[in-house]
């Protein structure tokens, strides 16, 4: 399997686009359509990400983070379909501060909801127990603050890898709960 493409790069692409999301809401929100449809277009996130009006035919640096979109698409839906749970939330790397990857995991959660509610999912009451509880933390995880970090020591740095653990599940537990049931041809 491929890899994830660089974080740091493509935030940096996206940034001189001004691009209207940036790349870990752009996983987000292709985790919310894939989960809520069961199918994302690779070119209609891309549009989203990039923007309507991003023309790749003439803009250099839009085909060069549309090649880093192209990899984050391939490798997400991999990664979501992964029997083994080998899913990870695409987000800065610890050499990146704290308040700096809160805002990433915000940014990522904000994604997913767009994406759900994109894929037709308005209405959560209908969802079961479960799915509108972890959607009810995900909706709380993006009222954080990068300064509600604090001063980041260890007890901090553990607090959110464990909300990163929960939103990574919670992504799993949508695939599951979500996804359409195959019809059986028989009635065993």
């Amino acid at each position: 399997m491929k890899d994830l493409p660089d974080h740091t790069l493509l935030a940096d692409c996206l940034r001189k686009l001004d691009a209207p999301q940036s790349c870990s809401e752009a996983q987000g929100y292709l985790c919310g359509l894939y989960c809520g449809q069961g199918h994302a277009s690779l070119k209609d996130w891309q549009r989203q990400v990039l923007g309507p009006d991003t023309d790749l035919d003439a803009d250099v640096l839009a085909r060069e983070c549309a090649g880093d979109l192209e990899q984050l698409y391939d490798v997400t839906l991999v990664m979501m379909e992964d029997a083994e749970f080998g899913f990870v939330l695409y987000m800065p790397d610890e050499r990146h501060g704290l308040p700096e990857r809160i805002e990433a995991l915000v940014d990522w959660c904000n994604g997913l909801l767009l994406g759900l509610s994109q894929a037709g999912m308005a209405d959560f009451g209908s969802l079961p127990d479960n799915v509108q509880e972890y959607l009810n933390d995900v909706l709380e995880i993006t009222r954080l603050h990068p300064d509600d970090a604090g001063t980041a020591g260890e007890e901090q740095e553990q607090d959110f890898m464990e909300i990163m653990e929960y939103v990574r599940m919670g992504v799993l537990l949508l695939m599951e709960e979500l996804r359409p049931q195959p019809v059986s041809d028989s009635l065993q």
